[in-house]
């Protein structure tokens, strides 16, 4: 089952089919911020304009090292490999976009709107069905 990450609707983490319990502004800006770039690194300077902002203080580098040690101690507690990796300047989130629903949103709309393309109008409602149902908490009108 591995890792998820929900950002559309109430924001939520699932660890092997339990919820994960993720506190602190910054923590879930952080990781917000990387899980929007799965897979792409991320400069230290953009994560920390982006989440500290303008009460950035001058700790704000060791503040980020520090939130982000906390979410390796989240995300892969009993790993050897880090879910979130240092590379050159910043960090990367090493999770398969389609585990982050933002993602899988992006995929299977792109699925969806081929296969309508093509004639498949079938598959292309069950996979627009599939990308509402991403939307967990959210209210759709006509």
């Amino acid at each position: 089952m591995g890792l998820e990450i929900k950002i559309l609707g109430p924001w939520e983490i699932m660890s092997n089919g339990e919820p994960a319990v993720l506190t602190g502004e910054r923590r879930v800006g952080v990781l917000t911020r990387l899980a929007l770039s799965a897979g792409k690194p991320v400069p230290a300077e953009q994560l920390l304009a982006q989440v500290w902002g303008e009460s950035m203080a001058t700790t704000a580098g060791k503040q980020l090292h520090i939130v982000v040690s906390k979410l390796r101690g989240l995300l892969s507690p009993h790993q050897d490999d880090a879910i979130i990796a240092t590379v050159s300047g910043g960090y990367q989130l090493s999770l398969p976009r389609e585990r982050i629903d933002a993602h899988l949103f992006s995929l299977l709309a792109r699925r969806a709107r081929a296969a309508r393309a093509q004639g498949e109008i079938a598959m292309a409602d069950g996979l627009f069905h599939r990308v509402l149902a991403l939307c967990r908490g959210m209210r759709w009108q006509a």
